[in-house]
């Protein structure tokens, strides 16, 4: 074979190549987008949800591993869980199920922190998340301080917000600060002004219960922009949501 074959093979090689698919060694096959901030201050005795939606990056179905690697509490009277969608696990576990998900499935795996009502106690929790045989390692961490006394903790304004949004397979709507109310309403409506769904009940449950927010299932929910009016003994507020299927 005379030299000029050689180079015209070797053109051949080096042009199939450039064209063939690569693997980044750097591309995830899921991302984790944490909706708060991180680090925050909170109130004697306050609450703080965090959500994390964890999304399937790829065309087939994955299981991404959630380890709670840091459960960092000032004392016993701080509280922290994880939670898959509605299924919630305390302190005492710091391994979870793994979390299945579909092809380009979104999943929210939320983190609640309950503070001590002594100034300047503090929880830092990590959740790491990978994929089997800990590849593909992700991790985010969470600090919450109790503020000094006198100290007013800000509000968050993502606090008040509706998450995640657009939603798919639910939505959080905030709750008012939990005060002896006697009548609770939270509507639900389309954006025609259509009262589709109504969780008066839950919301006034979850009140009661001190919870700063509360989960909505969107299942029969079409794709659209809602609104939602939650009245508490006639002092109402009102949001909106996207829900995108």
């Amino acid at each position: 074979m005379n030299t000029r074959s050689l180079l015209a093979i070797a053109a051949a090689v080096i042009a199939a190549s450039a064209c063939a698919p690569r693997m980044n060694a750097q591309t995830m096959p899921y991302s984790v987008d944490l909706q708060e901030q991180p680090t925050i201050s909170v109130e004697p005795g306050g609450y703080r949800e965090f959500h994390m939606m964890v999304t399937n990056l790829t065309s087939r179905n994955l299981q991404v591993i959630v380890v709670r690697t840091a459960n960092d509490l000032s004392n016993n009277k701080w509280e922290s869980s994880i939670c898959f969608d509605d299924l919630c696990f305390g302190d005492t576990v710091s391994h979870p199920p793994t979390l299945q998900l579909k092809a380009n499935e979104t999943r929210l795996v939320k983190v609640n922190i309950s503070a001590d009502s002594v100034p300047e106690t503090h929880a830092h929790v990590v959740i790491q998340f990978s994929t089997l045989g800990e590849q593909n390692i992700s991790q985010k961490e969470i600090n919450v301080t109790v503020q000094a006394a006198g100290v007013a903790a800000p509000v968050a304004e993502n606090s008040r917000a509706v998450y995640p949004n657009p939603a798919v397979a639910y939505v959080s709507i905030p709750l008012p600060e939990a005060v002896p109310a006697r009548n609770v309403e939270l509507g639900i409506y389309n954006d025609i002004g259509e009262h589709v769904a109504d969780h008066s009940d839950a919301a006034a449950a979850a009140m009661s219960g001190g919870a700063a927010r509360l989960t909505v299932d969107l299942a029969g929910f079409k794709s659209g922009t809602y609104f939602y009016r939650l009245a508490v003994d006639g002092a109402a507020r009102t949001g909106s949501f996207v829900v995108a299927r």
